[in-house]
């Protein structure tokens, strides 16, 4: 009786190891939606499909991409996505639908951050106060153009270092665990935070 239970346990071990693998590589081969996010590195796209979700990265370099539509900077038209970042999830965890982008200090259109003089963001800012305003348009730097969907281009945020407590961090040499972030992308340009606008991330560095 007791090799019996013993078997069924080994059994049990080895089939939930193969439906979490399983899992994460349904999730790396999802293929994306234009209210998805993802996150890249080492040559592998995971989907973020759920507006809650954790994805383990390696410490180093690593990139966010999402679709969004291209701004009319002339025109005074920006179709941005904000991405806040923090070391903890008290504000992350008080962000709903149904509540204005003026509910929240760091995502107010003042709030953004401004870019380095190369016109891109050169690290990933921790900051409870602000957000990165990424746009593209014919000229900003801040975001690269990696394919066209039908009709939405995909855009790509690269991040190689933090500003974490007033000093510039490698992820490499960071000694946090985890990275928060809220992307709030306001398809609409009504400044409501609504279904396919948001994705609180957690990002949990190996």
């Amino acid at each position: 009786m007791k090799s019996l239970t013993f078997v069924f346990r080994i059994v049990l071990v080895l089939f939930l190891a193969q439906s979490c693998k399983s899992s994460a590589l349904k999730t790396k081969n999802l293929r994306p939606r234009e209210t998805d996010i993802m996150v890249y590195q080492n040559r592998s796209e995971t989907v973020v499909r759920e507006v809650s979700e954790t994805v383990k990265i390696d410490r180093k370099p690593f990139s966010i991409r999402f679709f969004n539509k291209l701004s009319d900077s002339p025109n005074g038209i920006f179709h941005a996505a904000r991405i806040a970042a923090f070391s903890h999830d008290s504000l992350v965890n008080t962000v709903k639908f149904g509540m204005s982008e003026q509910d929240f200090s760091f995502l107010t259109p003042s709030s953004g951050i401004a870019s380095s003089r190369s016109g891109r963001y050169d690290y990933l800012f921790l900051d409870q106060k602000g957000h990165h305003y990424l746009f593209k348009d014919a000229t900003s730097q801040r975001l690269n153009r990696i394919a066209d969907s039908s009709r939405t281009p995909k855009l790509e945020f690269e991040i190689s270092s933090l500003y974490y407590k007033d000093q510039k961090i490698n992820i490499e040499a960071t000694h946090l665990n985890q990275l928060y972030l809220v992307c709030f992308i306001d398809r609409n340009l009504n400044g409501i935070i609504e279904e396919g606008e948001l994705h609180k991330l957690t990002l949990d560095l190996k």
